[in-house]
């Protein structure tokens, strides 16, 4: 007996991978549902994009199925017969289960049919009156010989993209237990579907990469068996949705995004994942109203506890209710060890990468300095790169006119920024008085923009004539990056880049919804730069630049989109300039650190590889561990006393402490002086902050001193008649 055709719902492998994708009930529903289930329960039809990027996307896929097939599969594919397009070619159910019985080893199926049988939906509990799975077509199933002497039927995915991601794994694993179960239906003997592995052959690659699908074949199977009919048994209302980073990828983003407004939905707090706006919702908490509320209840810190996003978050997430709620951004209270209170150079770095063929399209680099510094590490050819025709700072971008121009704008930026270092390294080399040297600083404004500055010097040291210079600047950008070099610095850089979305992130709540993007970062911290939003260019939620403009210039003839582009890049850099500037006026009083008197770092003259590589392994994990410790002493003080980052204690006398509430961590008393004691005040505070735990970690003596921090041991831990826990200290650097 087939599955009823008048089901209400209808889904298939594609849709099923993207659920997990987007981690959304309410997706699922919506795609699952027919037309008529739609009509009848009023969801909206889905909002396709057709621009000439996605155009681009879908012919690339097809054209490298076209190369997979004919070229490096040539005479070894079974490909249905007829006119048209490879890419539409479909082999029929009965032509499909021809191969499956008769196709020796060593061939392939090209998109043969795949009708989930009865059995399918019995081993998996889905009701056929309720969902049906349509017929779907694995690009490439490969025939293989058995240890057993059978056939074994290995489903491959032919995708142009660079590398394995969760939905392939999802949508290949789901062929082959359709496969799986089809085999067993129909009787076919001495063959097996291969349920163990499965592979995708990425772009430009000359074989398919083949993965385990057993790890995650318990969370698909829970899903077939559980969550799919407990999502389609009730009401579209009743679906869990969420709108976060991703759904701007979901044809239905504008629908979610309206309803979230309309309703004030805890959707608008950001870094909220969906499980923790699941939990929330177990609560009862479904708007920001509510969330305000919930927070105020004793048993809030316990009710977070119970999910890991939102554990030791109730003082940040106040604080991001209250900025929405009021309009005006909030003070987290902690401190930034990150972002500097100033520099005498800032740098300030853009990268920008095209999806179809991940090169690194565009290129920015902007300079802040006073006008007599600037004429002193300015080159002839930096000036003319940096500076406006009326002399004023301006950004340098360089844009690829052609696919094949990427290496040139890599190129153009290295020299450049290699150039400019050379100039501060130089500047600081004729003084000999360290008050009259430059600091120093770079920033991005996104994680994915510093791994692109990485990866563009990686890339750099690939071209002779431009390794040595890459190298000299990947001496400064170290990162653990750098452990695909041959070679390495001597000295460490705490932070040579700042990334400003996750600093001012650290510092602020800001009455922006759902993702810190940069035109509304600027607008609600009222800075006096403007900075327009253009949908052309900006992603609803994301970050960095939307590809449509570009794909016009490249594919489309139009070039003066180029000069477009150009401009915006600039504007874009102007703002993060902007960006920074406001923040500092809002909490620079949260800013303890300086960067650094700037000088290139040398090579550390280690000849064999490895053993540079784990020197520089050792001394960049070293400096890790010390800048987590103290990060996690910049938090905001609630925070900390939730988290067990503190022990609160009052002095009996000079050395002896009691400790107020529970000891959240016992300290091993063998009198080493590995704390920090300070006082209870805004100055004690600011001291801890600024304590560098890296540059003192070999000093027994501890740093400078303070009249408000002091470091110590502890000397014995002991119990009062009345259950108060003491401490006992000895100072090694007192107050």
């Amino acid at each position: 007996m087939k599955p009823q055709r008048s089901s209400p719902f209808r889904t298939n492998p594609s849709a099923i991978a993207r659920y997990f994708f987007h981690d959304c009930e309410r997706f699922f529903y919506y795609t699952s549902a027919t037309p008529e289930q739609r009509k009848k329960e009023g969801i909206p039809e889905p909002e396709f994009e057709h621009s000439p990027l996605v155009e681009s996307i879908l012919a690339s896929g097809h054209r490298w199925e076209e190369e997979v097939v004919s070229r490096l599969l040539k005479g070894r594919v079974v490909v249905a017969p007829g006119p048209g397009e490879l890419h539409t070619r479909r082999l029929s159910p009965q032509q499909t289960l021809r191969c499956l019985r008769d196709e020796p080893p060593g061939r392939y199926l090209y998109q043969a049919t795949l009708s989930p049988p009865r059995r399918f939906y019995e081993t998996y509990d889905i009701d056929p009156k309720r969902v049906v799975l349509s017929e779907n077509y694995p690009d490439l199933i490969e025939v293989l010989a058995d240890e057993n002497g059978g056939r074994l039927l290995r489903v491959l995915d032919v995708k142009r993209g660079e590398g394995l991601r969760l939905t392939h794994r999802v949508q290949i694993l789901l062929y082959a237990l359709e496969l799986e179960a089809l085999l067993e239906a129909e009787g076919i003997p001495n063959v097996r579907a291969d349920v163990e592995q499965g592979g995708v052959w990425l772009g430009g690659q000359p074989a398919p990469e083949v993965f385990a699908l057993g790890d995650f074949r318990p969370h698909l199977e829970k899903f077939l068996r559980d969550d799919l009919m407990d999502i389609l048994a009730g009401e579209a209302r009743d679906a869990e949705w969420h709108l976060y980073h991703r759904c701007e990828w979901c044809e239905f983003f504008d629908h979610c995004r309206d309803e979230m407004r309309r309703k004030n939905d805890v959707s608008r707090l950001v870094q909220l994942t969906p499980y923790g706006k699941r939990h929330l919702r177990e609560e009862g908490v479904e708007t920001l109203g509510e969330l305000g509320r919930f927070l105020k209840r004793a048993d809030a810190d316990e009710v977070l506890s119970r999910c890991a996003s939102l554990a030791g978050q109730r003082h940040r997430l106040q604080m991001r209710v209250e900025a929405l709620e009021r309009a005006e951004p909030q003070l987290h209270g902690s401190a930034s060890t990150v972002l500097p209170q100033g520099e005498n150079v800032g740098l300030y770095l853009t990268l920008q990468q095209e999806p179809l063929g991940k090169v690194v399209y565009l290129a920015g680099l902007h300079v802040t300095a006073r006008d007599e510094v600037r004429a002193e590490i300015f080159s002839r050819e930096g000036a003319k790169a940096l500076l406006g025709p009326d002399g004023k700072p301006r950004p340098a971008v360089w844009v690829a006119s052609r696919p094949e121009d990427a290496p040139d704008v890599r190129r153009s930026f290295v020299l450049l920024l290699h150039d400019l270092l050379q100039g501060v390294h130089a500047y600081n080399e004729r003084r000999s008085e360290w008050k009259a040297q430059l600091s120093l600083q770079a920033y991005t404004h996104t994680e994915d923009e510093r791994g692109l500055l990485f990866s563009c010097l990686l890339d750099a040291l690939q071209e002779p004539d431009l390794a040595e210079k890459a190298m000299t600047v990947l001496f400064h950008f170290q990162g653990p990056e750098l452990m695909h070099a041959d070679q390495h610095p001597v000295a460490e850089v705490a932070y040579p880049v700042v990334v400003l979305l996750s600093a001012v992130s650290q510092l602020l709540a800001l009455p922006v919804e759902v993702s810190y993007t940069l035109p509304e970062m600027l607008a609600a911290l009222k800075s006096p730069f403007r900075y327009t939003r253009r949908d052309y260019y900006h992603f609803p939620l994301g970050h960095g630049f939307r590809a449509e403009a570009l794909h016009a210039a490249w594919y489309r003839g139009k070039r003066e989109n180029l000069g477009e582009i150009e401009e915006q890049a600039r504007l874009y850099l102007f703002a993060l300039a902007a960006l920074l500037r406001v923040v500092r006026d809002r909490a620079g009083h949260h800013l303890v650190s300086w960067p650094p008197k700037f000088k290139l770092p040398a090579g550390a003259g280690l000849q064999d590889r490895t053993l540079s590589k784990l020197a520089f392994f050792a001394r960049y994990e070293s400096l890790l561990r010390c800048l987590a410790v103290r990060e996690a002493r910049a938090e905001a003080r609630p925070t900390q006393v939730l988290l067990g980052q503190v022990i609160e204690l009052q002095a009996q006398s000079a050395t002896e402490m009691r400790v107020a509430g529970e000891l959240p961590v016992e300290p091993e008393a063998d009198g080493f002086p590995g704390w920090l004691l300070v006082r209870d005040s805004e100055e004690g505070r600011r001291a801890q902050v600024e304590y560098a735990d890296y540059w003192y970690r070999n000093k027994f003596h501890g740093g400078p001193d303070s009249a408000d921090r002091a470091v110590v041991g502890v000397q014995r831990v002991c119990t009062t008649s009345r259950d108060e826990g003491v401490l006992s200290l000895s100072y090694a650097r007192p107050l």
